[in-house]
């Protein structure tokens, strides 16, 4: 066999074998781009101010803004929310509700007083609503002791 007609189809096999090698190579060892799952949504971190002054976020699978809380046409600075405890209101308000809870010799007793609405908070008469006006209230902190706090009644 011709040695001179043989180098150029070895030379072009090498190549070849090399070219398909790292062809190879870079398909399978290259970094592969982080593709998140489809059902996971990122919504914006923008918030929506409601008419009580509070603030909600977008959530959910459509990005949409949370409800607001309290109506924007409250008649009354009393929200009817069945509430136990402050943090159950919106800020600015209190829950008209306390339990108290004394050991006694045959065991504990509990108590509890309050309407179990969210009472507004206010420094004078022009932050109640009309008809209203700003009184004094004693909230139980629980035993003996209240604390001094002015609400629209």
């Amino acid at each position: 066999m011709n040695q001179k007609g043989f180098t150029p189809i070895l030379i072009i096999l090498i190549l070849a074998a090399a070219f398909l090698g790292g062809y190879f190579i870079y398909q399978n060892y290259r970094p592969k781009p982080i593709v998140p799952p489809s059902d996971q949504i990122a919504c914006t971190q923008d918030a929506k101010q409601c008419p009580n002054g509070t603030y909600v976020s977008r959530s959910g699978p459509k990005c949409d803004f949370a409800p607001c809380s309290i109506p924007s046409e409250s008649t009354s600075s009393v929200v009817t929310t069945n509430c136990n405890k402050d943090t159950e209101c919106s800020p600015g308000y209190i829950c008209d509700f306390s339990k108290s809870c004394f050991v006694t010799p045959s065991g504990t007793r509990c108590s509890e007083s309050g309407t179990k609405t969210c009472l507004k908070l206010c420094n004078g008469d022009t932050d109640c609503s009309p008809g209203e006006t700003c009184s004094n209230y004693g909230k139980s902190t629980g035993g003996d002791a209240l604390m001094a706090l002015n609400v629209c009644k």
